[in-house]
């Protein structure tokens, strides 16, 4: 009965893929009940609050990851170190992405598309039908359309759209460096983004048809 207990009170964590990006390799877990995991759970309050702007406390940052019911990691296999992270509510037919994260020694390798790749991966498998998150920075449409073209070339999907609604006065910080320097083909959403106001964003909710 004691040991029974004792599982029930950890962390449940599952390896969802290892990827080489660059020369270093990359795990890709799945965890739930991170909360149960003091540690663990400041790992990735110090990595939330290194990748937002001033202003957002360790407190917001807490409250953010407690309220996901699901968390992807990205962890570096030289260190050991966290370096991605994507946290979710999952409420069916919709998978909401709270924030994700990738720490800047970890820029662009991929990671980011790696974090939402397995998310939309499980929320498809579990018959999800709906994504949707709010941001600032073209990079982060950008990585969703990637992905979701991805998806349809692996035949996931059939096909899928994006509605984009704007959410005023829903940051306090401001845009996000990096905001608009994508290539030229992506041209399109960087003038979307360019027209955001300071603290505006945009909640992009994609709709994946099967």
């Amino acid at each position: 009965m004691i040991q029974v207990a004792f599982r029930i009170n950890r962390v449940q964590r599952h390896e969802v893929a290892r990827l080489l990006r660059g020369d270093e390799e990359i795990t890709i877990s799945d965890l739930r009940h991170v909360s149960r995991d003091a540690a663990l759970l400041d790992r990735l309050v110090e990595l939330d609050q290194a990748c937002f702007p001033i202003g957002y406390t360790e407190a917001d940052s807490r409250s953010s990851l407690l309220y996901c019911n699901r968390i992807y990691t990205a962890t570096s296999g030289r260190s050991g170190e966290i370096v991605g992270m994507l946290g979710q509510v999952v409420t069916a037919p919709e998978v909401y992405i709270v924030t994700v994260e990738v720490a800047e020694s970890a820029r662009n390798k991929g990671i980011y598309q790696d974090l939402l790749h397995s998310s939309m991966s499980d929320a498809i498998s579990e018959g999800m039908v709906r994504l949707a998150l709010e941001t600032q920075n073209a990079k982060v449409e950008y990585g969703m359309v990637k992905v979701l073209d991805r998806l349809v070339g692996d035949d996931r999907i059939e096909g899928y759209s994006i509605e984009r609604q704007i959410r005023y006065d829903y940051f306090w910080g401001g845009r996000p460096a990096g905001s608009a320097d994508l290539k030229s083909k992506s041209g399109e959403i960087n003038r979307r983004y360019e027209q955001l106001g300071s603290a505006d964003a945009f909640r992009l909710t994609a709709y994946m048809f099967r």
